[in-house]
């Protein structure tokens, strides 16, 4: 509960403080038209079974943020965001904040982000294989640009992983860096967006920090081919995420050296279902190398998400996974798992 307190505390602190205007003739209805505040809130049911053939089923929280944004003039903005997720940000958390600087098609965001490394664009409930490679929240400063559809950035940060030289020399510096580029379009009714990502730590991410912690032997940098398309009713994610070779005694597979990758490819269709905007959607997603990670070899979904009312949505997914081998270290087993989620935006 002391740790709910305090979260709550830092967040409507911090919106308080971004929100104090200097006293200059801003009335409060210009701050409603400055401030956005939003939420989103999802609940999940599931049922189904372990890849250890444990039997798995619960009603939780899956998801909870609560969102602050303001436009604190023509260039300045500051963004908020508290989170809670059943399975790892339990209770609340400053999940992001940071301040965005945006002129003439350049932007500098500096704070607690989410770095452009991969992508989270999936009409599934479960987060895709590929997220647990690429999710990784810095203290960052990022430089960016968009023209003409071509968009690109780079960032430095000073991570949570440190090398084992450098630790035993006591250093705590700025060593990560990545950059993202990439380019969107829209013609008629076909729309795409495709890029290419590189950190040159890929065990920042949460799921690898989580297994090798800090120090490690050395550094392992990542790439991410990733597109996304759109025709009409339909639509096309592909991301493909690769990582160099980590030294055995951080991350090991079979005894050696791992060196990771995964591929998420999904298709869905948009129709109208009892009169509601709905998407069908069809996943593949593999791994290699990743069984330390505790990922599956590989997963087929199939979701389906309607809106049943203004900014509220059902969400339903048949996801099997199967396992690594046992001479790969896995259990050979697979796995069947059935869930529904309500969500809701305001």
């Amino acid at each position: 509960m002391y740790g709910d307190k305090r979260v709550w505390t830092w967040f409507v602190g911090g919106c308080v403080s971004l929100v104090s205007f200097p006293s200059n003739g801003i009335t409060l209805d210009d701050m409603s038209e400055r401030v956005d505040l939003h939420a989103d809130v999802r609940v999940e049911g599931y049922l189904g079974e372990g890849l250890d053939n444990s039997d798995q089923g619960d009603i939780r929280v899956d998801y909870a943020q609560l969102g602050f944004d303001t436009a604190v003039n023509d260039v300045i903005s500051a963004h908020m965001y508290a989170l809670h997720e059943d399975d790892g940000t339990d209770p609340w958390e400053l999940d992001q904040a940071y301040l965005a600087l945006t002129y003439n098609g350049y932007h500098i965001d500096a704070g607690r982000q989410y770095v452009p490394f991969g992508t989270l664009q999936v009409n599934m409930i479960t987060d895709p294989l590929t997220y647990s490679l690429t999710e990784t929240r810095e203290t960052a400063l990022l430089f960016g640009v968009d023209y003409q559809g071509f968009y690109g950035s780079v960032y430095v940060f000073n991570g949570e992983v440190n090398e084992v030289a450098s630790a035993a020399r006591g250093d705590d510096s700025i060593e990560h860096f990545g950059f993202s580029v990439g380019f969107a379009a829209e013609l008629n009714e076909l729309s795409f967006d495709v890029g290419f990502d590189y950190i040159n730590s890929v065990g920042e991410a949460f799921v690898i920090r989580e297994l090798t912690g800090s120090p490690v032997q050395e550094y392992v940098g990542g790439f991410v081919l990733r597109g996304t398309g759109r025709y009409g009713p339909f639509s096309l994610l592909a991301e493909y995420v690769d990582t160099g070779e980590f030294n055995a005694a951080d991350l090991a597979f079979k005894g050696g050296p791992a060196e990771l990758y995964a591929l998420n490819f999904e298709v869905g269709m948009d129709f109208y279902f009892l009169g509601n905007e709905s998407t069908v959607s069809v996943g593949m997603q593999f791994t290699d190398e990743a069984v330390a990670l505790s990922l599956p070899e590989s997963r087929f979904s199939i979701g389906l998400r309607s809106s049943v009312m203004d900014n509220t949505s059902v969400g339903l997914e048949f996801r099997w996974d199967d396992d690594y081998a046992q001479s790969d270290g896995g259990t050979d087993n697979d796995a069947v798992t059935l869930s529904a989620q309500l969500q809701v935006l305001f």
